[in-house]
């Protein structure tokens, strides 16, 4: 929604919303709020409180058919056409079928319907300067003796961005990584990540209203800024934990995984140092060979464990953040086929 008003100008960083008195519709009698009072925010901030109060205000500044078809642009109510059966358009009615509060809700999430798939096209724009990828699921085709058969290589769809305001985009949605910000529980020290949260209230066709037991919280990360590579969706539908907030229960898995990628792949070698016991070395220590006795792992921080999940032979069983405090069978025992790796980490 942000994405598609800066496109147009009908919002910019001068703009300023006064997000302390709600937003009402007048016809219709409706009322958008936020989690808490942010008082007033600039486009910013909107993205980086999760502002449903600033959105609404903000797309008042666009009329109804362009904001229609720049969403659409972003591929939106439309299939993206990658190779799998059954996939969905989502919900996404016509401009000329709208009612007052369609425009201000679906500004925050509400009165549409999206795939995963849509959600992750449309970020690709965001993290490509302004050019949108279709989805694809398979790379190669190889034949049983390794003839290379087919490659499919980057599918650029269309440019429904301007490189100014992906750019943009990408520092708003930073900011939600900050202290202060929804999606703060994704940030990872050294590594520039941009984010938005959400918390979607799910409609009840029986009583054809919004369910308040009925939620769907999610979080979507582009990482690393300076040169997005990687885009990560994860949604959980009707949470029943402590809290139902994107920012709060998807917001730590999402962590989890960017801590995966970044020591799977060493995506953070060149970004930054990891300080540890007051001694500064580039990048992440490399794990020593486990290939007959467990080694000496006091010391190493859990990004640098994580490899071990796919060990052939050797179960791993990794309790707390941070560094190896304590570790079982002792270092320089032997691995067996039925041997399970304890360790503890603060």
């Amino acid at each position: 929604s942000i994405a598609a008003l800066l496109e147009h100008n009908a919002i910019g960083n001068s703009n300023s919303f006064d997000t302390g008195q709600g937003y009402s519709g007048t016809g219709e009698q409706y009322q958008i709020s936020d989690v808490g009072d942010y008082g007033i925010l600039n486009v910013e901030g909107i993205i980086k409180y999760s502002s449903n109060i600033g959105a609404a205000q903000a797309s008042d500044n666009i009329d109804n058919e362009l904001f229609y078809l720049q969403l659409y642009e972003l591929g939106f109510g439309q299939q993206t056409e990658v190779v799998l059966g059954g996939e969905e358009r989502g919900l996404f009615s016509n401009f000329r079928e709208w009612t007052e509060r369609t425009k201000p809700t679906m500004a925050i999430g509400q009165e549409i319907g999206v795939t995963a798939l849509q959600m992750i096209t449309a970020a690709t724009a965001i993290a490509n300067r302004g050019v949108m990828v279709r989805p694809q699921v398979v790379k190669k085709i190889v034949s049983p003796d390794g003839q290379l058969l087919v490659e499919y290589g980057r599918n650029e769809w269309r440019r429904p961005i301007s490189n100014e305001t992906a750019e943009q985009m990408l520092q708003y949605m930073q900011s939600a990584t900050q202290e202060e910000g929804t999606a703060r529980r994704v940030a990872i020290e050294g590594i520039n990540i941009a984010a938005k949260t959400g918390t979607a209230e799910v409609y009840d066709a029986i009583t054809e209203t919004y369910s308040e037991s009925h939620f769907i919280a999610s979080t979507l990360v582009i990482f690393p800024i300076e040169n997005p590579q990687y885009i990560i969706y994860a949604v959980i539908d009707h949470p029943k934990a402590e809290s139902i907030y994107g920012g709060r229960i998807v917001a730590p898995l999402i962590r989890e995984m960017i801590e995966y990628i970044i020591s799977y792949t060493g995506i953070d070698d060149n970004l930054r140092a990891v300080q540890y016991d007051q001694r500064l070395s580039e990048g992440l220590p490399h794990l020593p060979d486990f290939t007959n006795q467990i080694p000496n792992l006091i010391g190493y921080p859990k990004r640098s464990l994580l490899p071990l999940v796919t060990h052939p032979t050797l179960q791993v069983e990794i309790e707390g953040n941070g560094w190896v405090v304590r570790q079982f069978p002792a270092p320089g025992s032997a691995i067996e086929s039925n041997t399970i790796l304890y360790l503890e980490l603060e």
